[in-house]
This record gives C-alpha cells, sequence and structure tokens, in this order.
C-alpha cells in the first residue's frame, strides 16, 4: 500500500462522508481507490480540470462534482445527494460496450478521429458514432470533443478501480497495449 493511501486505511472511515479534493490524478486515484474498498456512506470527488458549469455526476458510490464550488453551494450539494433530492447524473459503466472505451483510449493516447481510423481499417463516421454513443450514456452531450474525453477517461479510471484486481490488471495491460500500438503506429507512418 502505498504512503499516500495508508492515510485513509483506518476503520474510522466506516459510514463516513469522505471528499477528495486533490490536485495529483494520481495520488487522488490511489487514494480513490483505497476509500472505494472502505465501508463508506458516500464518496465525493472534486477533480481539479472539472468545469465548474458541470452537473453532479454517480458512478458506483462516487460523486463527482464541479471544481471550486462555494463552501455553501458544496455542503448543499452533499446534502441534497445525501437526500436524493440533487439532480445527479447517474452512470452505470456495465452498458458500455468495451468498443467505446477502448475508442476513448487511443483518443486519449493522442490519435487524431482519421489516423485512428486509417490505423484500425474502419470509418471515422464509426469512430465518432461511438464516442457520441458514450457521450450520450456519460451524460457528456453538449461539451467540447477534449472535456468529453477526460471526463470519460475520468469514468473509465473509476470504473476499473471498482473491479478486482485481476480484472484491474487486465484494464491496465489493454491501456499500455494501446499506447504501444498508437507509438508504433506513428513510428511507421
Amino acid at each position: 500500500m502505498s504512503e499516500d493511501a495508508f492515510i485513509v486505511s483506518s476503520k474510522s472511515y466506516d459510514g463516513a462522508i469522505v471528499i477528495i479534493s486533490i490536485a495529483n490524478k494520481d495520488v487522488m486515484l490511489k487514494i480513490l481507490g483505497e476509500v472505494m474498498k472502505m465501508n463508506v456512506l458516500k464518496i465525493f470527488l472534486e477533480p481539479l480540470h472539472w468545469p465548474s458549469r458541470m452537473n453532479v455526476f454517480k458512478m458506483h458510490n462516487v460523486y463527482i462534482v464541479p471544481y471550486r464550488m462555494k463552501l455553501n453551494q458544496f455542503i448543499e450539494t452533499i446534502e441534497s445527494c445525501m437526500l436524493a433530492l440533487a439532480s445527479v447524473i447517474s452512470i452505470n459503466p456495465e452498458k458500455i460496450r468495451g468498443s467505446e472505451w477502448s475508442t476513448m483510449l487511443y483518443l486519449m493516447s493522442g490519435i487524431s478521429n482519421r489516423q485512428l481510423a486509417y490505423m484500425l481499417k474502419t470509418s471515422e463516421k464509426t469512430l465518432s458514432g461511438r464516442v457520441n454513443n458514450l457521450a450520450i450514456k456519460l451524460g457528456l452531450v453538449g461539451f467540447n470533443k477534449a472535456l468529453q474525453l477526460r471526463a470519460m477517461n475520468l469514468f473509465y479510471l473509476i470504473y476499473t478501480l471498482n473491479k478486482p484486481v485481476e480484472k484491474r490488471n487486465y484494464f491496465m495491460k489493454q491501456q499500455k497495449a494501446i499506447l504501444e500500438s498508437v507509438k508504433k503506429w506513428f513510428a511507421i507512418v
């Protein structure tokens, strides 16, 4: 267990409401992974590069709230989420196909739609359709593509954190394989 995660490994968090607001994404995800294993009531995540105009999203037991909310607004949001009064967009990652996640992972690696279509020998329209379907399923319609991809990536990471260790290792290997294939493709082209 990492030093960062050691801080949250206490039994005193049972039934607690945990708020995670850490600028470093890797540290935030390590702590989130450890907290998700505990018996906490709710987890509120405030990512650094999350737009303030976005809605509250819920995936598993993790609520993703807009960044830099005023304290009274933040407390009201927590209260309304606890009472199920908030207009929260609930995400069911089990309804998302693997091809939609993998398309997002390819695009997060820095390749364009056109290059990815050429690499995978498919049409740009098919890839755009996968990304649009994923955006609809995640409630990210109406945002620019870069913001959608960042949000999709965060949702994917939360989804993988909730899986058993064997599956998490599989997802990490899949991400590495995608990155390697993109690097090799760029080296050839």
